[in-house]
């Protein structure tokens, strides 16, 4: 399947939005220019779901402690 050039950009402002609404910035690489789109650190996809694991046991602990 071939996709636009333009299709990767247009996920990586969202995928950066929802990152630091979560605080988790620090999952990005530092931009070297101001303008550069955002790009994931090695290893992201896994430090995510770890991340959203353990978010969701934190919620599911505090709703069942309600």
């Amino acid at each position: 399947m071939r996709t636009s050039g333009r299709a990767p950009e247009a996920h990586r402002a969202p995928d950066e939005a929802v990152a630091n609404a979560y605080g988790w910035g620090d999952l990005f690489k530092d931009k070297a220019l101001r303008d550069a789109l955002p790009e994931w650190i090695d290893g992201a996809e896994d430090e995510i779901l770890a991340r959203l694991f353990r978010l969701n046991q934190e919620r599911a602990e505090a709703e069942a402690s309600a």
